[in-house]
């Protein structure tokens, strides 16, 4: 088998996490919230649990994490609450056009209930127009939200840039949805005000995410029940996964440089490899290695993926969000694509276990594929 779908669910030796994660559901079985003794040592493994996190991504005691179910719901959270809980002070939101359906359907939700959202474009590379940007940017604004890395094509963003404008607005905040970055790549968390990330992008485990935010940001709480999370998101805390959350994270920004370092010998081999078949169009180039996507120029990418599914190879056509909707990919047409090329896109995204062999067996069981379709 070769699994090359790590931007949908990243694949690798998580063996430690899981052990973390059973030790920590026969230890920490009680519920953190309890009173009693055994509800108190839960809280307290949970508590070292957010202060890691803090720890691994270079934030102070200004920040929080609060833990959820998964960057969908982080984003919902971080949407909607900001925007609910500070309506006085604005009503504006400037969204990149490119941005996951996760973030993409919450704003829409938003603007049935008047917020006006206004949308910054995207130019041939995927990357935010900055100075579009800078432009549009108003007194009314509450809120920028502009995600590090896309999904499906792997265009960067430069969030320290962002944050340079975003910070002359004091009434404004800065979020972004950092999913796909978060372990693969440096960043500056410090110049976020709020963001959002899954464990299952990095090597956790599935169901667990996390919203951190500075704590002097207030929001509206949309799960409403017990005081977890602060009071901010109610419900019987899955300690064992903020746990081995905490444990996978770790685990990936340790290695970061070293994974990365591998993963781009991984896409420089398959670039070079890509470009030596006039049917392939590449439609990524970002220096973030984990993401590549390319074009059909005739051939049905459907038909590819299915044979090579066949083959045990799993590559992707576009988010998988949206594989199963057959909605054409808005964030290529957006770079400027047409819809037939748009239509017959592929994504490969690798995780550090993948291997050159590994690339060079999809290079070549690609190009024998194009070769037979008609």
């Amino acid at each position: 088998m070769i699994y090359f779908d790590n931007a949908a669910t990243y694949h690798n030796d998580n063996k430690a996490t899981l052990e973390v994660y059973l030790e920590a559901n026969q230890k920490y079985f009680a519920n953190a919230n309890s009173s009693h003794r055994l509800g108190y040592l839960a809280n307290k493994a949970v508590d070292q649990a957010r202060l890691s996190i803090l720890r691994d991504l270079k934030l102070d005691s200004n920040y929080e994490v609060i833990f959820n179910s998964g960057a969908t719901e982080g984003i919902n959270h971080a949407l909607k609450g900001y925007a609910l809980r500070n309506k006085s002070r604005g009503n504006e939101i400037i969204a990149f056009k490119n941005e996951h359906p996760a973030v993409s359907e919450t704003l829409l939700s938003l603007s049935k209930l008047g917020f006006k959202i206004t949308y910054i474009d995207c130019d041939k590379n995927g990357e935010i127009n900055y100075a579009q940007l800078k432009s549009l940017i108003n007194q009314n604004t509450i809120m920028v939200v502009v995600m590090s890395v896309n999904n499906e094509t792997g265009a960067t963003n430069n969030l320290d840039k962002i944050y340079d404008i975003v910070k002359t607005y004091p009434k404004c905040v800065f979020f972004s949805d950092v999913t796909q970055a978060i372990g693969k790549i440096n960043l500056n968390y410090h110049h976020l005000d709020i963001f959002a990330f899954s464990a299952h992008k990095f090597g956790g485990l599935m169901g667990s995410g996390i919203l951190i935010k500075k704590k002097k940001i207030l929001l509206t709480k949309l799960i409403d029940g017990g005081a977890q999370e602060n009071n901010l998101r109610a419900g019987t805390l899955a300690s064992p996964l903020a746990i081995s959350t905490s444990f996978a994270l770790h685990q990936a920004i340790t290695h970061l440089d070293g994974n990365l370092k591998h993963v781009l010998k991984l896409k420089d081999c398959l670039i070079e490899g890509l470009k030596k078949n006039p049917e392939i169009i590449l439609n990524s180039s970002s220096e973030f290695p984990y993401i590549v996507n390319f074009s059909l120029k005739s051939k049905k990418a459907s038909v590819l993926l299915e044979a090579l599914s066949n083959k045990e190879i799993y590559v992707s056509s576009q988010s998988a969000c949206h594989a199963k909707s057959n909605i054409v990919s808005s964030v290529l047409l957006n770079m400027g694509l047409d819809r037939k090329l748009a239509e017959n896109s592929v994504r490969v995204s690798f995780s550090e276990v993948n291997t050159i062999d590994e690339v060079r067996i999809f290079l070549r069981e690609l190009n024998e594929i194009l070769g037979e379709i008609r």
